[in-house]
C-alpha cells in the first residue's frame, strides 16, 4: 500500500465507509450470513458514525507512523498483527484508561477488516489482539516508587576513583552495575562504545559513554588489565555520597533511573518522537519490552 500513514488510512477506511446506511440493516445481514458473537459481526460491518469514521482514521494514522517510525515499516498490508499487539501493549502500559484502550482495540480491528476487504485475506489482528485486551479488563498500572536521584551530578562530586568511575558508568551510559563489575580490554569499542557481555538477558549489548569517561576508563584497563570494584564498598560510598549531597539513598539503580530521563528528554528535546525515544531508551537499558521503561520515566 503506497502513501503515507495518513494517506493510507484513508484508504482503509475508504473500504469501511457505510455513511448513511442502516447499521441495522448491516447487522441482521452478516447474521444471516451465519455470523455470531459481538466481535465477528463488528468485523464484518463497516463504519456508519462520522465521529467514529474521524477518530478511527486518527487512531490508524497514529499507529501507522509508530510502525514506521520505530520498525520502519511503510506499507499496512505487510504489518504483522503482532505489532499491533506490541503497539496496544504500550498503551496499556503508559496509563491509559480502559475505555482509550478499548476504542484503539477497536479501531485496529477496523483496520484490520478494511485491509481485509482490500486485499480479499484475513489479517487477523482481531485474535492476535484478544490477548492484550483481555489483559487490560484486569490491568492496574503498577505504582513503582520513583528512583531517580533529584542532583545526581552532586553526588556524583562525592565519589572518587573506581567509585566514581561506575557511577558515571550508571548515570551516563545506563549500565546494571553487574554489567560493569569487571570490564577487560576486549569490552571497550570504538566512539565511546562499550560492549557489555555481563547482561540481564545473556545478549551484548553496546552502550554508549561521553569520549572522557571512556578515554579515563580505557586508561585503567591498559594500566591495570581490567576495571572492577567491589560492591558492597561501592554501595557504602553511594549511600555517603547521597547523604553528602543531602538527597535520598536509592541505591545504585537509581543512577539508571537517572540516565533514562535524561536521555529520554535528550532525544525529544532534539525532534525525536515520544515513541523513537521510549524504543531508544529501552534499547540502551537492555530492555525487552519498551512498557518496563516507562516505570523509570516517571
Amino acid at each position: 500500500m503506497r502513501g503515507n500513514p495518513q494517506n493510507q488510512a484513508g484508504q482503509i477506511f475508504r473500504a469501511l465507509n457505510r455513511l448513511g446506511e442502516s447499521r441495522h440493516e448491516a447487522k441482521r445481514q452478516a447474521r444471516a450470513d451465519g455470523l455470531r458473537g459481538v466481535q465477528e459481526i463488528a468485523q464484518a460491518v463497516g463504519v456508519f458514525s462520522f465521529a467514529t469514521m474521524h477518530q478511527y482514521k486518527s487512531i490508524c494514522t497514529e499507529f501507522l507512523t509508530w510502525c514506521r517510525d520505530a520498525h520502519d515499516m511503510k506499507d499496512a498490508a505487510i504489518i504483522p498483527p503482532e505489532m499491533a499487539a506490541e503497539w496496544l501493549s504500550l498503551k496499556v502500559a503508559s496509563g491509559s484508561s480502559r475505555k482509550t484502550v478499548s476504542t484503539y482495540g477497536a479501531a485496529l480491528n477496523k483496520m484490520s477488516a478494511g485491509l481485509s476487504t482490500i486485499y480479499k485475506r484475513d489479517f487477523e489482528y482481531e485474535k492476535t489482539l484478544r490477548p492484550v485486551r483481555q489483559e487490560m479488563q484486569k490491568f492496574q498500572p503498577v505504582k513503582v516508587k520513583p528512583r531517580a536521584y533529584t542532583r545526581p551530578e552532586a553526588m556524583l562530586q562525592h565519589l572518587t576513583g573506581s567509585h566514581r568511575l561506575a557511577a558515571e558508568l550508571q548515570f551516563y551510559g545506563g549500565a546494571r552495575v553487574n554489567e560493569i563489575t569487571r570490564l577487560k580490554p576486549e569490552h571497550m569499542g570504538n566512539d565511546g562504545v562499550i560492549h557489555l557481555t555481563n547482561t540481564k538477558g545473556g545478549r551484548r549489548r553496546d552502550i554508549t559513554v561521553p569520549p572522557e569517561l571512556h578515554r579515563r576508563l580505557s586508561e585503567i584497563i591498559a594500566r591495570e588489565g581490567d576495571f572492577r570494584f567491589v560492591y558492597h564498598q561501592y554501595r557504602s560510598a553511594l549511600k555517603s555520597a547521597a547523604f553528602e549531597s543531602e538527597q535520598a539513598y536509592t541505591g545504585s539503580h537509581g543512577l539508571r533511573w537517572c540516565f533514562a530521563q535524561k536521555m529520554f528528554a535528550e532525544i525529544q528535546e532534539t525532534g525525536g518522537t515520544y515513541e523513537h525515544a521510549l524504543k531508544m531508551v529501552s534499547e540502551q537499558l537492555g530492555h525487552s519490552r519498551p512498557e518496563i521503561t516507562l516505570h523509570y520515566l516517571q
